[in-house]
């Protein structure tokens, strides 16, 4: 603690020599970055001038492409000062002041002296093209810019464009009907030629050298001008479009203005003549229809004029049958009706009418009908032979009993029946001249068939119950189907005889025949019984009698060799030896058939 307060106590300051150090440093510093600063703030100001230059001209570009890019109906009343220059002999000045007005451009702050703008009323960009004037629509615009920031102005500013950015002039148009300027348009259509009288007012130091007009947005036109005024004879048909004017001074300086009524109404001029109109007819599909032609619809009558299109529009008038069909004035009206239909056609002048030649609807909107009539021998409900088929009546009518188109053809799918059939169904089919078809039929019962039969059995076996014998037959009848008569109708029970059948048609009559044999007869009762036969016989010997004989003794037998010594239990002969014949016996069915109830057996069967 002792140490610190010694050294405090004894280093009171600097010294005189380190001051003056310290001052000469400073002195040095300050002569190296003066300058350099001073360096760094011009080179700031005159880069943002550069920056403002820059916007400067490009939102005058900008302004410039939207006049010449942007819809009719987003043009503002800037596009009405300014124009692209048409060709090298033209140019557009467009003033700071006017860039700022139409928010192109905020105004720009000084470089200078940031609490300051730059004087937006004096600067501009002069624009020209360099492109030949011969092109249309060919652009190479070249951009000088005047920036006037405090007493700092570029190099492309010219005394003589400030003082012509400084005049105020302006053009005025009048349009009448003569050529004197004494009876003004007043905004109607008309047919009329018209006169637009060109005269520019103010302070303009050079004269004005040039109009140059445009109807709607055609080729503009030039008309020189003649001590600053100019006449323009309208001839042809404007339509209803603005015309646009540019005025051209001495200096090449444009003014816009656009030519009106007085009631501030676009020019309404048509010059077309109507050469004629005639009725086209389609049906409600799209098919056409000629005048006087049947139509299977309502009619779409359509006014085809000549020329097709009018400045002014057209005005339709549809007459039927000479009167006035109210509320209709489009080209077109749907004729639901018969009737003689003529349009008037008037153009929005109202001074030419010209009408149509009649044009005849005729509509035919119900199938035709028909009705047949069938011719043939008859039998009851039956035809029993050919039949003639033919139209009895076919008409058109419409529903209030108008005769409609008309029946074109028709067909028959039978004129002729030749072929049996309960139900034959014949159908007629009339078209009218239109396409229509109707439909009527008629129902055929045809038989003529003779009827016919096969006996099932040509010789029926039959016992002695009771048959009918139309059951013994196949029978084919024609569609009317018939009788069997069969004499005798039933089985007599006993016999063989001969059964003839009678058939008959019932709807022709026809008959035929059939016969066929009838045997009575039962099955035989059959008697069982066993027979026996003999079979393989033979003749042997035997003897007699028989004794035993000895075995040690040969004697007093009369066996071959009088000996049986040998033999063991063996016999001998003492009596006598005879023959006798020896058979098998073979048992076999021979049952037998019996007619117990009488009748002639044959084979199995009992015949009565």
């Amino acid at each position: 603690m002792s140490r610190m307060k010694y050294i405090n106590d004894n280093k009171l300051g600097f010294t005189l020599i380190e001051l003056l150090a310290a001052i000469v440093v400073l002195a040095i510093i300050l002569s190296l970055a003066i300058p350099a600063y001073g360096t760094y703030v011009r080179s700031s100001r005159s880069k943002a001038y550069d920056v403002a230059y820059n916007s400067f001209k490009d939102s005058a570009s900008d302004a410039l492409t939207h006049c010449m890019t942007a819809p009719p109906n987003e043009l503002i009343t800037f596009c009405n000062v300014h124009t692209a220059p048409k060709d090298q002999y033209h140019y557009d000045v467009i003033t700071g002041s006017d860039l700022v007005k139409f928010n192109y451009i905020d105004p720009i702050v000084d470089p200078e002296d940031t609490s300051k703008t730059c004087d937006m009323d004096h600067s501009y960009v002069y624009i020209s093209n360099k492109a030949n004037s011969e092109e249309e629509n060919n652009y190479e615009f070249v951009y000088k810019v005047c920036l006037i920031c405090g007493d700092k102005k570029s190099e492309d500013c010219r005394d003589d464009i400030l003082s012509e950015i400084e005049s105020e002039w302006q053009t005025s148009c009048v349009i009448t009907y003569d050529e004197a300027g004494t009876v003004s348009y007043d905004g109607k259509w008309t047919d009329q030629d018209l006169y637009l009288g060109l005269t520019s007012t103010g302070n303009y130091k050079y004269g004005i050298n040039e109009y140059r007009y445009q109807i709607g947005e055609e080729k503009w036109i030039s008309v020189r001008a003649i001590n600053d005024v100019a006449n323009v004879h309208l001839t042809r048909t404007v339509g209803d479009k603005p015309i646009n004017i540019e005025t051209y001074d001495g200096m090449n300086q444009v003014r816009k203005t656009t030519c009106t009524s007085n009631g501030g109404t676009s020019v309404k001029l048509d010059k077309t003549v109507i050469a004629g109109v005639v009725i086209d007819g389609k049906e409600t599909d799209g098919t056409a229809v000629k005048n006087n032609e049947w139509s299977r619809t309502d009619v779409v009558l359509t006014a085809v004029v000549n020329p097709n299109e009018s400045a002014s529009g057209y005005i339709y008038t549809w007459y039927k049958d000479g009167e006035v069909i109210p509320g209709v004035t489009g080209n077109t009206y749907t004729a639901k009706e018969w009737g003689n239909y003529k349009v008037e056609v008037t153009n929005g002048v109202g001074k030419q009418h010209v009408m149509s030649e009649e044009f005849v609807v005729k509509i035919d909107r119900k199938a035709p009908t028909c009705e047949l009539v069938v011719t043939g021998q008859m039998a009851g409900e039956w035809y029993i032979g050919d039949v003639t088929v033919d139209f009895k009546t076919m008409n058109d009518l419409e529903e209030n009993g108008v005769m409609g188109s008309g029946i074109k053809k028709q067909a028959l799918s039978h004129t002729i029946v030749n072929t049996d059939g309960a139900l034959i169904t014949v159908t007629g089919t009339v078209t009218d001249n239109v396409g229509r078809q109707g439909t009527c039929s008629a129902t055929v019962k045809r038989d003529a068939k003779t009827p016919s039969a096969t006996p099932k059995k040509p010789t029926l076996p039959l016992g002695n119950g009771s048959y009918d014998f139309k059951n013994n037959l196949n029978v084919n009848f024609g569609p009317s189907g018939g009788t069997i008569v069969c004499v005798p109708p039933t089985s007599k029970g006993t016999g063989t005889y001969t059964v003839t059948c009678t058939l008959t048609s019932n709807a022709n009559k026809k008959q035929s025949t059939v016969s066929f044999m009838v045997r009575h007869s039962y099955a035989a009762t059959r008697v069982k019984k066993t027979c026996s036969k003999k079979v393989n016989c033979q003749d042997k010997e035997y003897c007699t009698k028989n004794e035993p004989c000895d075995p040690w003794r040969c004697d007093g037998c009369s066996w071959p060799g009088g000996c049986c010594i040998q033999y063991h239990n063996s016999t001998c002969c003492v009596g006598e030896y005879v023959t006798h014949t020896e058979c098998e016996t073979k048992y076999y069915d021979c049952s037998y058939y019996t007619c117990p109830n009488g009748g002639t057996l044959r084979g199995s069967t009992c015949n009565y």
